[in-house]
């Protein structure tokens, strides 16, 4: 999760920079420019990981902890394949949140955090007491979440009076490296963030089990 964060946070970071400096100039088409861009990577990203997460989840789920062959890893790996069904969403919100934070729009972002919040909720005592689909039910469950949220999220974007414009004719690749650039910090920090989660993981593994994994997990969902 902290990974694809980390995908979703640096586009976010370097499209907050290019934009607010295209609105310093009152250059709108940059803007719609920008907007462009930003989709389209968001959507090539997002495909990859999904890709790259349904082939990979035994091996994935087994260099976070859990004993290959084992429930557990069986478990993990069906959660991964139901939760990535929803990275275009996850990684989209991310992205659209600092444009609807530039537009004023700052109240459909709390909107779209409540819905995903309790949507995610409900249906997951839908998987659990009505549907019985075990680890994969609960990852969809967050999927279907996400992409609530987006909609919500989205629907600025297809009013008249928008700023940001959609167009593949404003696609340009030096957009893309702008982006990286302006956000690769941030990045960076998600990484290493990622890889302490890791680290920890495979330490209360081995000296908590799997309970003091599910009470690590309990505390930073709680946290964040």
């Amino acid at each position: 999760i902290t990974a694809f964060a980390a995908i979703g946070g640096m586009l976010s970071a370097g499209v907050q920079i290019l934009c607010s400096r295209a609105m310093g100039r009152g250059d709108e088409k940059e803007l719609s420019k920008v907007f462009s861009v930003s989709v389209v990577v968001v959507l090539i990203l997002s495909g990859i990981c999904m890709i790259g997460v349904i082939t990979f989840a035994e091996q994935i789920s087994v260099a976070l902890g859990a004993g290959q062959g084992t429930q557990i890893s069986s478990m993990t790996s069906d959660y991964l394949i139901g939760y990535i069904i929803g990275c275009p969403a996850f990684i989209g919100m991310q992205l659209l949140i600092p444009f609807l934070q530039l537009a004023g729009d700052r109240k459909r972002i709390i909107y779209g955090i409540i819905a995903m919040m309790f949507g995610d909720i409900v249906m997951d005592l839908l998987v659990v007491w009505v549907f019985g689909s075990g680890t994969f039910g609960m990852g969809l469950a967050s999927s279907v979440s996400y992409f609530l949220a987006l909609i919500i999220l989205f629907c600025h974007f297809i009013k008249k009076n928008c700023i940001f414009h959609f167009s593949l004719h404003s696609f340009s690749f030096s957009k893309i490296w702008g982006i990286f650039v302006l956000g690769f910090p941030y990045a960076v920090y998600q990484i290493c963030r990622t890889l302490q989660t890791i680290s920890l993981n495979r330490i209360l593994i081995r000296t908590a089990g799997t309970d003091g994994v599910a009470m690590y997990s309990t505390i930073h969902t709680v946290l964040g």
